[in-house]
């Protein structure tokens, strides 16, 4: 997956994410459990504040629904040759290993040390997609659950700290 397929994806969840928000009556089911560990059911406005919770602490993050790991001719691509492949979201926080030889999440040396690498080729989703394409089926517990046991792909997260804008003061804290 190219990082524009990722921003694809991301921009895919988050519109989910305002749509599941805004038609709260069209996810009945969804809202019947919530996962372990959040606020029991209620029926009510609380159910949708603790998806807008959920929604918020898995943000930016893209778990493989199916993928798979393509071989490729060449040598290993450099920061240079490719530079979308050793971009950060790659290297999410606390990833799986997910082959023998695997440097990040789409990109894999041979376990054998022979030529050529691996590229992975998957299908990716955020926590919206699967609520809104699954909600109105399962539970928030059911599909949360689901999603945790997925692999993660890609985290794009975007930074939450504020970019200076000319002619406004940055506080000390927030000069880089």
């Amino acid at each position: 997956m190219s990082p524009q397929g990722l921003k694809h994806a991301s921009f895919r969840n988050i519109g989910k994410q305002k749509s599941i928000l805004d038609a709260a009556n069209l996810f009945h089911k969804l809202l019947q459990e919530m996962p372990p560990g959040e606020k029991p059911a209620t029926g009510g406005a609380e159910d949708m504040h603790t998806i807008k919770c959920l929604f918020n602490a898995r943000r930016g993050e893209l778990r493989e629904w199916s993928g798979r790991w393509e071989p490729q001719e060449g040598p290993m691509p450099t920061k240079h040759m490719a530079p979308g492949m050793w971009q950060l979201q790659f290297f999410p926080p606390h990833a799986d290993e997910v082959a023998a030889g695997a440097i990040s999440t789409v990109l894999c040396r041979p376990a054998s040390g022979g030529e050529g690498h691996f590229v992975r080729v998957a299908t990716v989703l955020g926590l919206a997609d699967l609520f809104h394409d699954l909600g109105q089926a399962h539970t928030a517990a059911e599909l949360y659950d689901h999603y945790l046991q997925l692999r993660i792909f890609a985290h794009v997260r975007n930074s939450t700290r504020p970019k200076s804008r000319a002619g406004r003061q940055v506080a000390p804290w927030q000069r880089s």
